[in-house]
Parts: C-alpha cells; structure tokens; sequence
C-alpha cells in the first residue's frame, strides 16, 4: 500500500478494476439522486443561474450567441447543451444529467492522474473521496459550465504529464484538444493557462525541447478565444466581475478542505462552522503528501498556485470570487489528497510495526 513511482505504477490488476467501476457507477448514482428527488417543476429553478442555461439551450442558435456575447463565458457549453437536447427533453433535469456525465468523466481523470502520479493505491483512495464527497457531488450535478471544466482541466493535466515523460504525439494533440474545450467553456481556463506555463516550465524532469515544444498547445486555446476576449473585457468594468456582486471569495485551504468534508447547500457552501477536528485533520494528512511529491515543482505549481492566482486577482482587483468557479482545481487536488492518506497510513505502519 505504500507510495509508488510515477515511472512504473503496478498494472491494474481485476480486483483493481473491479474497484474503479464500484467506484464510478457509484458515483455517477449519487450525482444523479438530486435529479430524481426534485423533478422539474414549472417556473420554479433549484439552484441560480440553471434556468438560464436551460433558457439558452431551449431557444434559437441566433439568440444563444447574441445572449454569450453579453456574458463573461464563451458559448461552448450552453451550444453542447443545446445539441443535447436534440436527443434528450430540454428540460433541466436533463441537462442536470448531462453535467452528471462530464463529472464522471472527471471522476475517471482522477483516477488515471492518481495512478501516473503516486500510484494504485493513491490513485483508488482518491477516486474514493472525490466519487463520494457531497460537495463535489452537489455541484457535479448542476446545469452550469462549471461542472464541464474540472474534466477539461484535468485532461490537459494528465496529459501534459504525459507527454512530459513520454512524449507522445497524441498527449500533445489531446492536451491541446482539452485547451480548446477549457477557454470556450470558462474563462477561467484563461487564468489557469497562465498557472499551466509556470508549471510546465518549472518541470525540471523533462528536456527543455519537451516543455518548450508544449506550450504551442495551450497557445492553440487560447488563439481559438481571442474573438471573447473582449467581452470578458467588458464585464470586467461593468458585469458580473464588478464589487457589487454578491458571491464571496474564498480561500484556497478552505476550497480543498471543504471538498472533502463540506456538505451540500443551496447555491454554495457555507463558510462559517468549521469542524476544527477534521480541519486539523486535514492539514496533518496535507502535510503527509508532501514527501511523496518530492522535488516535482511544476506539481506544486499546479496544486498550490492554480486556485491562489485567481483569488489573489480578485482580491486585488476588488472582484468577487465563488467557489464554483475554482472546482477546475479539484481533481489534481483529489490526486494529492489520495497520496496522502496512503502516505500516512505507510507511516502508521511503520510505527505499529515499531511499537514494542
């Protein structure tokens, strides 16, 4: 159960297997719960925002890139749900499901980042968490882009992983692929790219040809959002972004930590009432992934900096910040937080072992 290298991950025996599909199908239930127990009621929307996704979805192609043009996010995921409701009822417990199946395909990244990071038993322990967490199942169900993100971001992780120490030409075409997903769906994507340069830079593993030759790929991502850029321009000055908003901003502890032990509210999660045993924890077992991560600074690049940077942005700017537009940073997190719980469970033996 110990931490294995990234290099030579154990194959991914039967038992293995088995887990993984337990795992997801069990997941993918519990995101799909909400869905069945609040049935689509006419005129009335559980969460804000969902009603609009659904109103653009529902209306005409014309309307739907008239209405983004105004909004701070490209047009990517409201014209995927509209192509969604051609096979399915355009209502919102549909396009509920459809975010339900992009989460779990995140689920599926967590896994695979987990195993080429730290190993099987890592990798399974933070599948785990991330399948079973209510707050990540709360807003793995919701009819927003922020649900599609997080499986776009971690697609250009592991990928980037990847090719990094393999150099395959398909990494490199799949991590640009999942650039263009990313900067249509959020904008986000666009503070994240800059958190993904340091990385791949600061990746002192890999040749300086291998990282230079990657970063021509988040430049195809963001090439692809130039025509929005001045529309997130815009909203800067006068839309949703500006002081009067009414969302909070948080803190990058706190959003790791809440999405492993925060449960499920309307809209987004409380911050007050910290359990202070699990917060304390949860920083002794952070603290614990520490060795099996090592002298890997682009890791930590990603881990730590990519939901500090655009906090501190926020912050400086006097923007707001919600935790729904950081849920991009979790599955990587979900990685390190697998390694660890294998990480100190490996030190509790020893020490049992050791006790007279």
């Amino acid at each position: 159960m110990g931490i294995e290298t990234s290099d030579s991950p154990a194959p991914v025996g039967r038992r293995l297997l088995i887990a993984v599909c337990l795992l997801l199908a069990l997941g993918f239930g519990l995101r799909t719960i909400d869905i069945w127990l609040k049935p689509d009621i006419p005129g009335v929307v559980a969460a804000p925002d969902e009603g609009y996704s659904v109103m653009l979805a529902t209306g005409t192609w014309t309307e739907l890139f008239r209405q983004t043009a105004a909004d701070t996010h490209p047009p990517f995921y409201y014209a995927l749900l509209k192509v969604w409701f051609l096979a399915a009822p355009g209502t919102q417990a549909s396009a509920r499901f459809l975010s339900v199946l992009f989460s779990t395909g995140t689920l599926i990244y967590v896994f695979l980042l987990g195993r080429r990071l730290f190993g099987n038993a890592a990798a399974l322990c933070a599948l785990a968490f991330a399948a079973l967490a209510p707050y990540q199942i709360y807003w793995g169900h919701l009819a927003r882009m922020h649900a599609v993100l997080p499986l776009f971001v971690a697609m250009i992780i592991y990928h980037t992983l990847a090719w990094l120490e393999e150099g395959r030409r398909r990494d490199w075409l799949l991590c640009a692929l999942g650039w263009v997903l990313a900067v249509q769906t959020n904008y986000m994507g666009l503070v994240f790219g800059a958190v993904w340069g340091v990385a791949v830079l600061a990746w002192s593993a890999a040749p300086w040809r291998q990282r230079l030759l990657l970063l021509p790929a988040g430049l195809v991502g963001l090439v692809t959002f130039l025509p929005w850029l001045r529309m997130v321009l815009d909203q800067v000055e006068s839309g949703p972004m500006n002081r009067n908003f009414f969302q909070e901003t948080v803190s990058p502890v706190y959003l790791y930590y809440h999405a492993l032990f925060g449960v499920m509210h309307p809209y987004q999660p409380n911050q007050q009432g910290i359990a202070y045993v699990f917060f304390l924890l949860f920083a002794i077992l952070f603290v614990a992934g520490i060795a099996p991560v090592g002298r890997r600074p682009g890791l930590w690049v990603l881990l730590l900096l990519a939901p500090t940077l655009p906090i501190v942005i926020a912050k400086s700017q006097g923007w707001t910040l919600a935790e729904r537009h950081l849920l991009f940073t979790l599955p990587l997190f979900m990685a390190y937080w697998g390694a660890c719980c294998v990480s100190f469970w490996g030190y509790l033996r020893q020490k049992l072992k050791k006790a007279p």
